[in-house]
């Protein structure tokens, strides 16, 4: 906790923070060894189907686009469409790369 504070610190600092996309996302559930204490007690630990295996948390801090405080508790996401949804945005640099996403546009090739 202390190093992601230092590090948004000198986002601050280099005056970045406005228009920089930090994103804290873990991979699927906690580890077996944890039994369910780690996933609020529900069934299931990492690699895993159950609620408690596929459950994780997803915070995004983008000043420029999302104010401070929002929930939403009811949209779905997979990890895996991450860079290429994240890359969207970049324009050239996506269009250079291949992707199988669900964020391509309709009729849209791969290159």
């Amino acid at each position: 906790d202390k190093q992601i504070g230092r590090f948004i610190k000198a986002l601050d600092d280099m005056g970045l923070s406005e228009n920089t996309i930090i994103i804290f996302t873990s991979d699927n559930g906690p580890a077996p060894s944890f039994k369910a204490v780690r996933s609020a007690y529900l069934r299931g630990t990492k690699n895993s189907l159950y609620e408690g295996g596929i459950r994780m948390p997803f915070i995004v801090k983008y000043p420029k686009k999302i104010k401070p405080g929002q929930v939403n508790n009811s949209s779905v996401l997979c990890a895996v469409d991450l860079y290429p949804t994240l890359s969207r945005g970049l324009g050239d640099v996506y269009k250079r790369q291949r992707f199988c996403s669900a964020n391509r546009k309709p009729n849209e090739k791969l290159i």
